[in-house]
């Protein structure tokens, strides 16, 4: 059988108030033959249709009260009262209909008792219920709420001298290396040294020195040779 589906229908006593689809396989005849029921197009899908056309099984009562038990239950958890519901006080008679029979269930249906264990009439007088009503219904979740705080004062004084000290690091860094860039583009010879030359090489330096007269060059050529390490 298929979900129970909520028909147009606004009378919680009509069996009408459902529908649904069945697919029944009986058990197999002494020839192997195998005898399936279905609710054939055409034939209703309210559980009233499946009472009057003897859809195979007789269950449907007990089916509609089942589902409009546990349709009722899971609105009233939600706190919705606008509609049709057995836990309304209008629908006492209804309930008390309904639960009539609950003591007997357990032989018809070979169940298991559940927590109701007589008929609302039964339980109104032994002052094991309370009244009928649908209570407001709250939905909530529960979170870890972080409030802000404020930092001490040395330590939000550490971590902005930590934060400007980084920054000026990499701005050294960047100065550094622009300042590299423009002297190697300037002049292609401003890196050669003893530890730049590879083997035998020759380098001049032209250096200009002021003096008392004017100014004066001096140059300087030296010659580097293979150094060895010992």
């Amino acid at each position: 059988m298929q979900d129970l589906v909520r028909t147009e229908s606004s009378d919680l006593e009509s069996p009408d108030f459902f529908s649904s689809k069945f697919h029944f396989i009986d058990q197999a005849t002494s020839n192997g033959d195998v005898n399936i029921r279905v609710n054939k197009e055409g034939d209703g899908t309210t559980l009233q249709s499946f009472n009057d056309n003897d859809a195979g099984v007789d269950i449907w009562n007990e089916v509609d009260q089942y589902g409009k038990a546990y349709y009722s239950t899971i609105l009233a958890d939600l706190g919705q009262s606008n509609g049709p519901n057995l836990l309304l006080p209008e629908y006492e008679a209804t309930l008390s209909k309904y639960s009539e029979t609950i003591e007997t269930l357990k032989h018809i249906l070979n169940a298991e008792m559940g927590p109701a264990k007589h008929s609302y009439t039964r339980a109104k007088a032994l002052n094991e219920t309370g009244p009928l009503a649908i209570l407001p219904s709250t939905i909530y979740s529960q979170y870890l709420c972080q409030v802000a705080q404020l930092k001490p004062p040395l330590s939000l004084t550490v971590a902005i001298l930590v934060a400007d000290l980084v920054f000026l690091r990499a701005l050294w860094s960047l100065t550094t290396a622009a300042v590299t860039w423009m002297v190697e583009r300037n002049d292609s010879s401003a890196m050669h040294c003893v530890a730049h030359c590879g083997g035998p090489c020759q380098a001049e330096d032209t250096v200009t020195y002021p003096s008392r007269g004017g100014k004066g060059l001096v140059a300087r050529n030296y010659e580097v040779v293979e150094n060895s390490i010992i």
